[in-house]
């Protein structure tokens, strides 16, 4: 992704979210029109999965940061 990519980025509902240490969250509800969180689980090995909210701002800096990384399991753009 480029940083126009990233800047748009809104997260759907199954996408993961990785992190450079290993952990990761995975997106469980929309995001919805004037909101700027999402709730997701995250999940660090060895721990079980917490529900956390997500937000996104920070999430796009932290994206072109390249503190973390979108995993899709379909790509739409093709």
């Amino acid at each position: 992704m480029n940083i126009n990519e990233i800047l748009k980025y809104e997260p759907k509902i199954n996408d993961i979210i990785m992190h450079k240490d290993g952990s990761y969250h995975i997106v469980i509800s929309e995001l919805k029109q004037g909101s700027m969180v999402v709730s997701a689980m995250h999940h660090v090995n060895g721990c079980e999965p917490v529900a956390v909210y997500l937000n996104i701002p920070k999430t796009r800096a932290s994206m072109i940061q390249g503190n973390q990384f979108l995993v899709r399991k379909t790509d739409e753009s093709r």
